[in-house]
């Protein structure tokens, strides 16, 4: 599924991509075109290369086949810049469990650029759109694994990107939660941002055609 922009600009262009791990053949040509202010839902059971092809445009896997170009540029002939203007929640990941999620959130958003100040602002602005400023300033250990997931959510947005991926962002999320998230979605690419979302079930049905 995906949510059609009036933009022309393009934001990342697939063409021809394919992937092989061994005997594997993961990715078999995969074609996409996707412009600024769009939603993708990019749809598909477990083991289908959803995370591959995720992996693939982040950077994080060679030996494809194809080409991948983001921002107008190809990224197997360009520098890493372009990931500054990403932000990624991965299907798992681990956090620092130790920090308060004010500390984690300021260390990621230090991490992009960001000043200390700046990014622990933007930090509370967002754990506040999630229902989470009350505990901004706990560890993360005392955490749900909803409310872990909502500050990994966070971390992706902190710096602001003009391209976001979500590989299963919902997982451990309640009903009011996953509305929450959809929201912020719908509001982000009306800014003009680029959602490209990964899930092994159509949780995008849940956004406005």
């Amino acid at each position: 599924m995906r949510i059609i922009s009036n933009s022309t600009e393009k934001v990342l262009s697939l063409k021809n991509l394919t992937m092989s791990f061994l005997d594997n053949h993961v990715l078999n040509g995969i074609d996409l075109d996707v412009y600024r202010g769009q939603i993708i839902g990019y749809i598909g059971p477990n083991g289908a290369g959803k995370s591959t092809t995720l992996k693939i445009m982040l950077g994080l896997v060679e030996g494809y086949g194809g080409t991948v170009e983001i921002f107008g540029e190809d990224i197997s002939s360009t520098g890493p810049d372009y990931k500054r203007k990403i932000g990624y929640v991965p299907e798992s990941a681990d956090v620092y469990e130790n920090l308060t999620a004010s500390e984690y959130l300021t260390f990621i958003g230090e991490l992009y650029g960001m000043e200390e100040s700046q990014a622990e602002n933007k930090a509370l602005k967002l754990m506040k759109s999630f229902d989470l400023e009350e505990v901004f300033h706990k560890r993360i250990s005392s955490f749900s694994k909803g409310m872990r997931q909502k500050v990994l959510i966070i971390s992706s947005l902190l710096h602001d990107p003009d391209l976001i991926f979500l590989d299963e962002p919902l997982n451990g999320l309640d009903a009011n939660s996953v509305i929450m998230a959809k929201d912020i979605l719908e509001k982000l690419a009306s800014r003009g941002k680029t959602i490209f979302y990964s899930s092994h079930m159509p949780l995008m049905v849940l956004l406005k055609n």
